[in-house]
């Protein structure tokens, strides 16, 4: 049996506890329960669970739409596909407010720039070299000699 999305979506936004973190009942998984099997009783053959399940592909799907829309206006692009094409976008639009983005870590290939600095020629190495012996070896007292 096929879908009707925007029959879920519409039935979805009447029960605010079931997607709005500030509503009182947000946090009852009693009401929450009761809201998705009401849901799925209105939506014939499918389980409270099989609901609550495909609105999450939704709201995900939504959010992924909301990103790349965000990413192609923040980079100056503009486009006539900056605006999203899923038939579902104006719908899921009550989400807007409880959708927040989290900025992510570059986890991509990262490229160091690493300078090439001419090799120091050998007598320069010496001397420093030389330096450091005689810091290392000077006497940390002095022994007056006769």
């Amino acid at each position: 049996m096929e879908w009707d999305d925007d029959l879920l979506i519409s039935l979805v936004q009447k029960y605010p506890q079931l997607w709005n973190k500030r509503d009182m009942q947000f946090k009852n998984k009693n009401a929450k329960s009761n809201a998705w099997r009401t849901i799925a009783c209105i939506l014939d053959d499918r389980s409270a669970e099989e609901c609550e399940r495909r609105f999450t592909v939704l709201r995900n799907k939504y959010a992924s739409e909301k990103r790349s829309e965000k990413a192609s206006t923040a980079s100056g692009i503009i486009c006539s596909h900056a605006t999203s094409q899923w038939p579902h976008y104006q719908a899921m639009g009550f989400l807007d407010a409880f959708i927040s983005f989290r900025k992510r870590r570059n986890t991509g290939n990262v490229v160091e720039h690493v300078q090439d600095h001419p090799k120091p020629p050998l007598e320069i190495l010496g001397k420093l070299h030389e330096c450091n012996m005689k810091r290392t070896l000077k006497p940390l007292v002095s022994i007056p000699v006769d």
